[in-house]
């Protein structure tokens, strides 16, 4: 709450000194648009929170060797690097960068706030190459393009091939969609695991798990017309997850927790020492080299990927370009030589830019600094491209000769996430409380509700009540 009040007092700061003196965008700085076959020149200021955006800015470098690459990183702790951002962006002058990261937790509050430039000459490119919707939605308000992302991340759903061949008497994904199509099907299906299993394997660890499949299909977003909106959808998670708890097909392990990852291992017991199994794990793209392949290794081909009862995406990482700018042009070729870039996209999903290449650019980068493959690009021309060399690699045997991309690319063109807003990441922290209220009996819907109310009231204020 109190990251939350700060930065929206930073926004209102912001968007007052933005009145006053205009956008800011008055030149390009140092720089200035070369003729064909000339050079880009000039200092290029990048602030990140991610340290993908030192390899992105290194390859940039490697590809315009006359420009001055300078990056800043701050973590994201606190609300630290949205602090940081949007004080040097009221402040104004020479400290404003020029290409500005965004998470996925907030990069609707700035696409949304008046802080950055109108990319809507680049939206030919991203149509080009076909970039998913949805990435381009997140990124866009009022008619404009304001930020775009390498990357897009559709959420799916993991499961464990043994567990299935027990319960369901085969692990083949296509057969264990069907018994996930819907949410009807998944409770059903949760309760087989259920019995089958005689209470040793539980459908999932927690409801709360699946809170971003339920946002993503909601008809209305938090916020209309300046009042609260609950959507129906919302009531139907909680729903849902009553079910989960009340039925025991759920074994109330939070996602993020040592219990949880240590279900990925098989390592997780009860008080009596009776080891409970975990069958599915909602995470997007990222989620299965990141967390589960890193943190179960020797699980590996005990794994398979379905889209599940209902798409979503979940994280993801978009860049901009501050409209005080010192050099938007400089910033808007980053964007084109990285994001609506085939090539740069190609070669980051599959791993090309190692240590090997980056140090090549720079001989100071530590052995260390890499950038390995499998990330899934926001291109559908690119994801198209090379998905098949995905076949053979350390990630199709760890899913059980499942080519990952491929799943993933059935799931992107299906996610909406029209509704979502700036305030959204203020509003999630309440709601999570507030479904925990209900979940654990603490309180009825009707007062876990109320609740949830009263506690956007204090994070969101000047709402209509």
């Amino acid at each position: 709450m109190k990251k939350f009040l700060v930065l929206a007092a930073l926004v209102l700061t912001f968007v007052l000194v933005l009145g006053a003196c205009g956008n800011g965008n008055g030149g390009d700085g140092e720089v200035a648009i070369p003729a064909d076959g000339e050079a880009w020149t000039g200092t290029l200021n990048i602030w990140s929170f991610t340290d993908e955006a030192e390899r992105q800015a290194i390859i940039f470098q490697g590809m315009h060797p006359e420009v001055n690459v300078e990056f800043q990183m701050v973590g994201m702790d606190g609300g630290a690097y949205e602090e940081w951002v949007l004080t040097a962006l009221a402040a104004g002058g020479a400290n404003v960068p020029d290409v500005i990261y965004l998470e996925a937790g907030f990069v609707r509050a700035f696409v949304m706030g008046h802080f950055l430039d109108n990319l809507n000459d680049l939206l030919p490119l991203a149509r080009e190459i076909e970039m998913y919707q949805f990435v381009i939605d997140i990124g866009s308000y009022e008619g404009e393009v304001r930020a775009f992302s390498w990357q897009a991340t559709p959420g799916v759903m993991y499961y464990r091939r043994s567990i299935a061949e027990e319960v369901f008497g085969t692990s083949d994904p296509a057969a264990i969609q069907n018994y996930f199509r819907d949410l009807d099907t998944t409770i059903e299906s949760a309760r087989r695991i259920r019995d089958v299993t005689n209470g040793s394997a539980f459908f999932v660890g927690h409801p709360g798990e699946m809170n971003a499949m339920f946002v993503a299909n909601r008809e209305d977003p938090w916020i209309v017309n300046n009042r609260l909106v609950i959507d129906p959808m919302m009531i139907e998670q909680w729903n849902f997850g009553r079910i989960l708890f009340d039925e025991g097909l759920q074994t109330d392990v939070t996602t993020w927790s040592e219990n949880w990852f240590a279900s990925m291992r098989d390592e997780f017991f009860d008080a009596e020492g009776n080891q409970r199994r975990i069958f599915a794990h909602f995470l997007p793209t990222w989620g299965l080299t990141h967390v589960i392949q890193s943190n179960a290794p020797d699980s590996s081909g005990d794994w398979a990927i379905i889209p599940g009862p209902l798409g979503y995406s979940q994280g993801g990482t978009w860049m901009g370009i501050p409209q005080a700018s010192n050099n938007p042009q400089l910033a808007r070729e980053f964007i084109r030589s990285t994001v609506l870039n085939p090539e740069f996209l190609s070669n980051w999903a599959l791993g090309v830019y190692d240590n090997a290449y980056l140090r090549a650019i720079d001989p100071t980068i530590p052995e260390g600094v890499t950038q390995g493959g499998g990330d899934f690009v926001s291109s559908a021309v690119v994801a198209g491209q090379i998905a098949d060399q995905f076949y053979g690699t350390p990630v199709y045997h760890f899913v059980g000769g499942q080519n990952p991309y491929t799943v993933f690319a059935q799931a992107a063109p299906y996610i909406d996430l029209r509704n979502l807003q700036g305030t959204d990441a203020a509003i999630g922290g309440p709601w999570a409380d507030a479904r925990t209220m209900y979940l654990e009996g603490l309180g009825t819907m009707e007062e876990s509700l109320q609740f949830f109310r009263d506690n956007v009231q204090m994070v969101v204020p000047g709402l209509d009540w």
